[in-house]
């Protein structure tokens, strides 16, 4: 295979594919317990060595990334959590919560700002992040559905961030502080109309907004002496703490209205707006200093006692006075448990350092040095025995045919309880051209041309490669007889009622004919029979399907259980794709329209394999059609 990726990642299942991409499910294998998402865009303007390099750049969970002449391949890990969309709904979810849910998410989001504004819109969307014991995790998961506009505005970007933080900060329902809750509007209203027009703007606004909302949740004291003799006290509201909380909220809202009131100044005023938050933090402490000495001035002597409660107490002999300290009271300020005095600090000796005992560590150095030889040892060890003493794994596998499709079971073994097989590898040939190689553990083909088909197979285990176990498959295809009616005589159809719309069959499988009691538009459509088989089956030939091109039909069940729908995709060469759709009927008296599209070109036949068991489908009205 020609794509790096293949040989470095299992492929599980395919998760999306459109127009643009292929996005697959796999896992690595060298870690076949993790996940991994393998992205699969196709080229185009977009998507060319510039993306590649802020790709390379931008994503946090990118595993690997490469570039082919038609393809951009990104392989991600993917993140399992609790979806942040359901966490920001929790009424137990506090503001100072979400005030830090949201700081991770602006942490994250701004890797993304180099990207195009189409490719951020996708990555900063709510439903891309999950919460893990570590933080918040991004899935990075680029779906590009029809929706996708390469040609998105910035603003689209600051628009949409906009509602996410609205979303996670919630400001007309949480319980913020005033000033808290005038900052978040103002920054979810600027990002809105553009005033703050990127991603790091957004982040620094609310850092400063972070800032003044840790300072301002400080509480002021002031120092008491001990208790002597018959002291009394008096408790008095913190209306210094009161007023100091007010100025820091007026001085908030001052420097972010701000940019609401000269547009012309947006963007300088927003890159100051984390410095202007600092500032209000730094006047609110300014100010509760100023309230806590005023108090202390007033009473002699001041403690606060719980937050936004300032007691007074008279020492007996003097204002401010102790038993054993004859200096006035002092005063000072607690914020977040630090607490700063403006009385003198004691003199004390620094602690004594512990002599380190050098030579203990050399022993735990020699002994961690013997102990890492000793594993590499063993390694060795069990590498060798397993070359020179285990039997190679043989490669074996059984064939079963089921209506020209064949089945190839792989019956491998290896030698050794601690052994298993690591890798695998099929190999298809006709007249000595290669036409299909696999990893899969079991392979499933049809093939649409006559002829002997070489099948290959050959295994790994831990140690080494098995030799090649091959078999020949001589395939014979069926005769294209005509589709019968519903009572098993053949029915002359009008090309205009024709439900297959003149594309040729072949393959049919017995229980398909024409049904002249139901149909949508014409006289007759297709009955596929499965209320005492599993399957059935037909063939399209002669088609001309490239990836412009989808083919679609109308569709009526007698049930509402789901239908399997197994597309095999033919070229001149044979199968080149494999497509397995789940349908789901949403009532037995509908007829609902079912579009196949190819990734691929030159596609000149499709067989269609339905199962639903127990189930009768009828299809009418085939079309193939050109789309842009």
């Amino acid at each position: 295979m020609s794509e790096a990726f293949m040989e470095l990642f299992d492929i599980k299942e395919v998760f999306e594919q459109n127009s643009r991409q292929r996005i697959l499910m796999g896992t690595p294998k060298r870690s076949p317990d993790e996940i991994v998402v393998i992205n699969r865009f196709y080229r185009d303007e977009t998507f060319n060595e510039s993306l590649y390099l802020l790709l390379k750049r931008s994503l946090k969970n990118l595993v690997h990334i490469e570039n082919t002449a038609t393809e951009l391949v990104v392989v991600t890990a993917y993140p399992e959590g609790a979806p942040l969309t359901a966490l920001i709904e929790s009424p137990r979810l506090l503001p100072s919560d979400r005030m830090k849910l949201a700081e991770f998410y602006l942490d994250q989001a701004a890797a993304y700002e180099g990207l195009p504004p189409a490719i951020q819109s996708l990555l900063i969307d709510l439903n891309q992040f999950v919460v893990q014991d570590t933080g918040l995790e991004p899935k990075e998961l680029i779906v590009l559905d029809r929706g996708f506009k390469p040609e998105l505005e910035p603003s689209a970007v600051t628009k949409k961030l906009s509602g996410v933080l609205n979303h996670i900060l919630k400001p007309n329902e949480a319980a913020y502080e005033e000033f808290e809750t005038d900052g978040i509007r103002n920054l979810i209203a600027g990002l809105a109309v553009g005033a703050i027009s990127s991603i790091s703007a957004a982040r620094g606004t609310f850092a400063g907004l972070m800032a003044s909302s840790e300072r301002v949740s400080g509480t002021i004291h002031t120092t008491t002496s001990e208790k002597a003799g018959s002291n009394a006290g008096v408790s008095v509201p913190g209306a210094a703490v009161a007023g100091a909380s007010v100025a820091g909220a007026r001085v908030t809202r001052a420097s972010e209205n701000s940019v609401n009131t000269h547009p012309e100044n947006s963007r300088s005023e927003t890159d100051g707006n984390a410095t202007s938050s600092i500032a209000a933090g730094s006047a609110v402490l300014g100010a509760a200093a100023a309230g806590a000495a005023a108090f202390g001035a007033s009473a002699g002597g001041a403690t606060a006692e719980g937050t936004g409660t300032t007691t007074l107490r008279s020492a007996g002999q003097g204002p401010g006075t102790s038993s054993g300290d004859s200096r006035t009271g002092a005063v000072g300020i607690e914020l977040d448990n630090l607490f700063i005095s403006e009385e003198p600090a004691k003199r004390t000796s620094p602690p004594r350092k512990k002599t380190v005992k050098k030579r203990q560590f050399k022993w735990i150095a020699w002994l961690l040095l013997i102990a890492v030889a000793c594993l590499v040892l063993f390694g060795i060890f069990n590498i060798l025995t397993g070359l020179f003493v285990r039997k190679a794994p043989v490669a074996r596998f059984e064939t079963q045919i089921d209506n020209g499709t064949y089945h190839f079971i792989n019956k491998s073994s290896v030698s050794g309880s601690d052994n298993k097989l690591t890798q695998i590898s099929w190999r298809i040939e006709k007249d000595g051209t290669e036409l299909l190689s696999s990893d899969e553990f079991d392979l499933t083909v049809s093939f649409k041309n006559a002829g002997k088909y070489k099948v290959t197979l050959m295994v790994k285990d831990r140690y080494r490669w098995s030799s090649a176990y091959s078999q020949v498959m001589e395939h014979e295809l069926a005769e294209g007889a005509s589709i019968p009616s519903g009572e098993g005589e053949p029915v002359t159809v009008s090309e205009a009622d024709d439900p297959l719309s003149g594309i040729q069959t072949s393959n049919v499988s017995a229980n398909v004919s024409y049904d002249e009691k139901i149909s949508r538009t014409g006289t007759a459509s297709l009955k596929l029979d499965m209320t005492n088989t599993d399957q059935a089956q037909l063939s399209l030939d002669g088609l001309n399907v490239n990836r412009s091109t989808a083919l679609s039909f109308w569709m009526k069940s007698s049930e509402t259980d789901r239908v399997i729908l197994t597309v095999f995709g033919y070229n001149d060469n044979g199968l080149k794709f494999t497509k397995k759709l789940t349908l789901m009927p949403q009532s037995t008296s509908n007829w609902e329209m079912v579009t196949i599209q190819s990734n691929y070109d030159g596609i000149t036949a499709m067989k269609l394999q339905f199962s639903a068991p127990g189930t009768i489908l009828w299809l009418d009205n085939f079309e193939l059609a050109a789309f842009k």
